[in-house]
């Protein structure tokens, strides 16, 4: 699977006008990207890099789930984080590797605001740290 149809919809069509995704998104090589939908424990999301553009978001989303908990106007939404204690949707992530400095680990590219209400939740100690989340991960395409 070289593309999931929602993030080509968001990374080439929905945020294709944001300039500090667009940097991000010229700097990889989209064609060597092979992606993997991956369980990760919430110690491993808490290391997960965030480009500054975005780090708002997700801290807005963070000190809220902080402060009240999951609200959402979607009853879909807060039924799946009682029963499952996780986000209805997985975001996105690639490695480090692809983004060309080296270096190891992931950095997000989707679900800023469903990240920070994770982690949020983590620190209301509502969600076990070693409880598993699913993440798309982008990773380089091996020959």
């Amino acid at each position: 699977m070289l593309c999931l149809q929602e993030m080509f919809t968001r990374l080439f069509h929905e945020e294709a006008n944001d300039e500090e995704l667009a940097a991000i998104v010229r700097s990889i090589d989209w064609g060597r990207v092979h992606w993997e939908l991956t369980e990760m424990s919430g110690i491993v999301l808490r290391h997960v890099r965030v480009d500054r553009g975005y780090q708002l978001a997700l801290d807005d989303a963070r000190d809220h789930a902080v402060c009240y908990g999951i609200v959402d106007e979607r009853e879909e939404v807060e039924t799946h984080w009682r029963e499952a204690n996780s986000r209805i949707g997985a975001p996105a992530a690639v490695s480090a590797d692809l983004l060309g400095g080296g270096g190891s680990g992931y950095e997000l590219l989707i679900g800023f605001t469903r990240s920070g209400s994770l982690l949020g939740m983590l620190d209301r100690q509502e969600v076990k740290e070693m409880q598993k989340h699913l993440v798309w991960i982008g990773r380089e395409l091996r020959k």
